[in-house]
C-alpha cells in the first residue's frame, strides 16, 4: 500500500487535513484533505466530512479491504492517467474488475466513494 495517493488519501501525519478536525467516536484511518477515512461501529470504513457529516459516503467494507483497493488503485493510476485513451481505458477497467474482486461492496452503489472516483475517470476520458 503507498504512503500517499495525493489527492486521494494520506495517513493522518501526512498531506494538509481537513481544516475541522475529525468525527467523535471513530477511528480515524487517513484523510483525503477534505473528508476523513473512518472505521464505523460496524467495522466498515466511510469517507466523512467534519463541515458537512451529512457528506459521509460509503468506501470499504474492513480497513484490510480499505488498503488493498488503495494498492489496486496505486498500481493502476499511472496507466489510468495516460494519454493513450486504450491504456486509460483498460486500466479503469482493471481497477474495477479488480475492485468487485475485493469488495464488491465498495462498487455496489454509484455514490459510493470508489465508484465517484472510477465515474471521473471514465469522465474525464475523450
Amino acid at each position: 500500500m503507498p504512503a500517499t495517493l495525493d489527492p486521494y488519501y494520506w495517513p493522518l501525519d501526512g498531506g494538509s487535513p481537513p481544516p475541522e478536525p475529525p468525527p467523535a467516536g471513530h477511528r480515524v484511518i487517513g484523510h483525503d484533505g477534505t473528508a476523513y477515512f473512518v472505521e464505523v461501529a460496524d467495522g466498515t470504513i466511510s469517507s466523512v466530512n467534519p463541515a458537512s457529516p451529512l457528506d459521509t459516503c460509503f468506501v470499504n467494507t474492513s480497513e484490510h479491504h480499505f488498503l488493498a483497493s488503495l494498492g489496486a488503485f496505486s498500481d493502476r493510476r499511472a496507466a489510468m492517467e495516460s494519454s493513450d485513451l486504450e491504456v486509460a481505458l483498460d486500466a479503469v477497467q482493471s481497477l474495477r474488475h479488480e475492485l468487485n474482486r475485493l469488495d464488491i461492496a465498495c462498487l455496489g452503489d454509484r455514490d459510493h466513494w470508489w465508484a465517484v472516483i472510477l465515474d471521473r475517470y471514465e469522465d474525464g476520458l475523450p
